[in-house]
């Protein structure tokens, strides 16, 4: 009989260090998810809202004055491939403020939900069995914000250069073309 509490005292102890040990790593894990939230965030912010809104207003006034000019001369090709990219670079940042405040708020819903799955695993809460799905299921969904992030932080940055780049042959092509510029 004594032998039969000690080896039930020895499997409690095993099975306790066993659970602390996966408790140690799915807190780590979580701590991970949450540097890259924070990275997320951060990215997101070098993204200047204020410039992207000025390039569209720029682009717009381009472009509306590019439309007043159209009938009065015909484009060669190079200048209208140029003015092609040009307007893609337009459509790309108007998309692209409503995509990074998505962005933001996926990655702000996403930092709450890891910072309440952490609790529960700190305390104990909830299904222990799921912590490991959970923690799967947050990493999947962070990796995907992740991605978006960085693809959104591509595309303003190739708009900007299109734009930026573009935008002194425009504005030569309108005072060459349309009498009301100076």
């Amino acid at each position: 009989m004594k032998w039969f509490s000690v080896c039930f005292l020895g499997l409690i102890f095993v099975l306790s260090a066993a659970c602390s040990g996966k408790k140690a790593q799915y807190i780590a894990d979580l701590d991970q998810l949450k540097r890259t939230s924070d990275s997320i965030t951060f990215d997101l912010k070098k993204i200047n809202i204020s410039e992207l809104e000025a390039l569209l207003v720029q682009s717009i006034e381009g472009l509306e004055l590019m439309k007043q000019s159209f009938g009065k001369d015909t484009l060669d090709l190079e200048f209208a491939r140029m003015l092609e990219r040009y307007y893609l670079a337009y459509m790309d940042l108007k998309t692209l403020e409503n995509e990074i405040d998505l962005c933001k708020l996926g990655n702000k819903l996403e930092t709450e939900r890891i910072r309440l799955l952490k609790r529960d695993i700190e305390y104990g809460s909830g299904d222990r069995v799921d912590y490991e799905k959970n923690i799967k299921t947050e990493t999947r969904e962070l990796t995907k914000i992740r991605n978006h992030s960085i693809e959104l932080k591509r595309r303003f940055e190739k708009a900007k250069s299109a734009i930026e780049q573009f935008q002194p042959e425009l504005e030569r092509y309108l005072t060459q073309n349309v009498p009301s510029i100076p």
